[in-house]
């Protein structure tokens, strides 16, 4: 049995990116079956994922209430009415890449579609014990600020997902998979030679460093939040300095909206329930803040200075 953000689930395989969760009732079950053993007659497509060369990264398949997650030539995933997910590698994929996917990309939209609220956000915690979360589009920087966070005695929560949940008027942020994912250039700028960075994904250039050595193990991060930050868009916005601005409660919601995780964009209660999730974290009062800055590295530790020094006051 293991635990990613505050649930625990059984899996019928090993996954070495987590830490074994030795109590708890099990949410959800995950298993694993042969690929060619599976009927997917009656599946209409819901929704499609497309990369820059328009080549189909990953469909989404529905039928009477059941999901069939498709990423070509590595992995599917079953989403059953119950509470199982089966997980099926394709010949040409591999194990690595199949539990990439199932906890980075099923596993926080099945969450989603049982209430829970998971943004596409990085959170960390200063040196000064103030904690913060970014989020952004893919591509944006929310993981480089992290690992250059890192460098500077922060800790990551979490590089790429978190869970949201309130507690006595406090948002706590709850990290899925412990580590962090880089670009072989900033990895080489952030890290030493010798970090044990390792390729994950044939689609992607990004390398993974997993961090099993923080205080909590990698599957009980947590903080309570004190900001969220936005990141500008680069190629829509370049920024010439860094530059902060306080969002309207209105266009913060419109900001959770956009990063939220989705089993399915169609499901209008799905998306009823991450609107009310957004309205009550803005409600508390937690400053979101748009953060725009040139994407230059030798001009980051002048954004991380700037951010520091706006969380000490």
């Amino acid at each position: 049995m293991y635990r990613l953000f505050t649930h625990c689930f059984e899996c019928s395989f090993p996954l070495p990116e987590l830490a074994a969760c030795g109590c708890g009732k099990p949410v959800f079950e995950v298993r694993t079956r042969d690929l060619e053993g599976f009927d997917p007659s009656g599946f209409e497509l819901a929704f499609e994922w497309r990369d820059e060369h328009d080549r189909q990264v990953c469909r989404c398949e529905r039928r009477d209430g059941e999901y069939l997650f498709v990423f070509p030539h590595h992995a599917a995933f079953h989403i059953a009415k119950g509470s199982i997910i089966t997980c099926m590698q394709d010949a040409d994929g591999t194990e690595v890449m199949m539990r990439h996917l199932l906890l980075n990309q099923v596993i926080p939209r099945y969450l989603a579609s049982r209430g829970h609220f998971l943004l596409h956000a990085s959170a960390l915690t200063l040196q000064s014990g103030r904690s913060v979360a970014i989020i952004g589009r893919s591509g944006h920087g929310k993981s480089t600020l992290a690992a250059a966070f890192h460098g500077r005695g922060a800790s990551i929560i979490s590089d790429d997902c978190i869970q949201i949940s309130l507690a006595n008027g406090q948002i706590q942020a709850h990290g899925g998979l412990h580590g962090v994912r880089l670009l072989p250039d900033m990895k080489q700028a952030l890290f030493t030679q010798d970090s044990p960075f390792a390729r994950y994904s044939p689609w992607s250039e990004k390398q993974q460093l997993l961090l099993h050595d923080e205080t909590n193990g990698p599957s009980d991060q947590h903080c309570q939040l004190d900001a969220l930050y936005l990141l500008n868009d680069p190629h829509i916005e370049p920024a010439e300095h860094v530059e902060l601005r306080e969002l309207p409660a209105t266009q913060a919601v419109v900001a959770l909206m956009h990063c939220a995780f989705n089993l399915d964009p169609g499901d209008a209660a799905a998306r009823e329930a991450n609107l009310a999730h957004a309205s009550d974290v803005i409600n508390t009062g937690l400053p979101v803040l748009e953060l725009s800055f040139p994407r230059q590295l030798e001009r980051l530790p002048e954004l991380l200075t700037v951010i520091e020094q706006q969380m000490e006051s």
